[in-house]
């Protein structure tokens, strides 16, 4: 299992604390977490950039600070309370740059704009657990889509293949849109051209696994066929998986102009744990002067 220094946690107070905490907790444990600071947001959940709340004052529920204390105890390194949204109080707690991961339990709808937003700002890998979450994940699937953030996403499904007991089986998915935008469609074989794409990305998907999953680890390849990437993932770890890794961004211009749609459609959608992966830090600059943050 990979091994996070230090996780952040960010609870909305419309959720029971216990919703995500178990989850949590059984994470922070096996990848060896130093501390577990927890954010609880409060208030209205619309504004981009409220004014920050003093994350270190008294007001923390209860009920969330007991779930702490009795699942993560001294891995609890804090409980810090934001008013009017959370995203900038979140923001700046990353700037600090001492993170690995941002955990963020939601409901059916509570959370969810927190947590796309997170998904898409946050310097580091974002895990969104949502309420019919199952961890350890018997069944992970890593979305590839050749970006260069492809091989970081196989690399992540298999750490957290890693928390289930016997090894949780592990799928590699393409989603593949076969439509063909022309007109000139008399004069070639529509049929013939979509079955050498098929078979054109299923040799692709063979040979990354091949060349970058671990030595020894199986993998399942999958393609699914499909126009909006984002609906057809959530659909098929509804059907397939109880986790989905997915990249944050690629560097390819494909990747960068639909990739962060499909991250918000599967954030906002999905019923089963998503874990969108980022190079750590590596918009940590950008991030610090989006926010004003001095350090």
């Amino acid at each position: 299992m990979k091994r996070f220094k230090r996780i952040l946690a960010v609870f909305s107070d419309e959720l029971e604390p216990r919703m995500g905490i178990e989850g949590l907790a059984l994470l922070a444990e096996h990848a060896e977490a130093e501390g577990v600071d927890i954010l609880e947001v409060t208030g209205p959940r619309l504004a981009e950039y409220p004014a920050a709340a003093d994350s270190e004052r008294a007001g923390v529920s209860d009920e969330l600070r007991e779930c702490a204390e009795k699942y993560l105890g001294r891995r609890c390194l804090s409980l810090g309370l934001a008013e009017g949204g959370g995203l900038r109080d979140s923001l700046a707690r990353l700037a600090e740059g001492i993170y690995d991961l941002v955990v963020v339990p939601v409901g059916e709808t509570a959370g969810r704009s927190l947590a796309e937003r997170l998904a898409r700002k946050s310097p580091v890998g974002v895990l969104v657990l949502p309420p019919a979450s199952v961890m350890p994940a018997e069944s992970v699937i890593a979305a590839i889509d050749f970006s260069d953030l492809s091989p970081m996403v196989l690399d992540w499904a298999s750490a957290f293949s890693t928390l289930h007991g016997d090894g949780a089986r592990k799928v590699a998915a393409h989603v593949l849109d076969l439509t063909i935008r022309t007109r000139a469609t008399m004069i070639f074989d529509v049929g013939e051209l979509q079955e050498e794409m098929r078979s054109g990305a299923a040799t692709q998907l063979d040979e990354f696994v091949a060349e970058h999953a671990v030595e020894g680890a199986e993998w399942d390849r999958l393609i699914v066929e499909g126009q909006l990437a984002g609906i057809e993932l959530v659909s098929l770890v509804r059907s397939e998986g109880d986790l989905l890794v997915i990249g944050g961004r690629g560097r390819n211009a494909w990747s960068v102009a639909l990739l962060g749609s499909h991250v918000a459609e599967v954030v906002r959608r999905a019923e089963r744990p998503v874990l969108v992966v980022k190079r750590k830090n590596e918009s940590l600059g950008f991030l610090r002067e989006l926010i004003g943050w001095k350090g």
